[in-house]
């Protein structure tokens, strides 16, 4: 089967705009690839400010508590002062 040179043409022609298809396709993997690794880091990051965070609240809860109990033992002792 012979192909004429207008048919090759055209070939050639759609064989060139599906290797340029194929490397936008490529280009916008890639840079999804990277936003969808970035979004990860992020995650974890976002998980450990949580745990932090969390750990911080408990730490100061403890200590209003260690306040609390410390004001009632001095307002305890000053009544009996009196």
């Amino acid at each position: 089967m012979r192909l004429s040179s207008n048919q090759t043409q055209k070939l050639l022609s759609e064989i060139n705009d599906f290797k340029y298809k194929l490397t936008q396709f490529t280009t916008e993997n890639e840079q999804l690839r990277k936003k969808l690794q970035e979004t990860g880091d992020l995650n974890r990051k976002l998980a450990e400010y949580e745990r932090r965070i969390e750990q911080l609240s408990g730490e100061l809860r403890s200590e209003a508590t260690k306040k609390e109990q410390a004001t009632r033992e001095n307002t305890t002792l000053s009544q009996r002062l009196i």
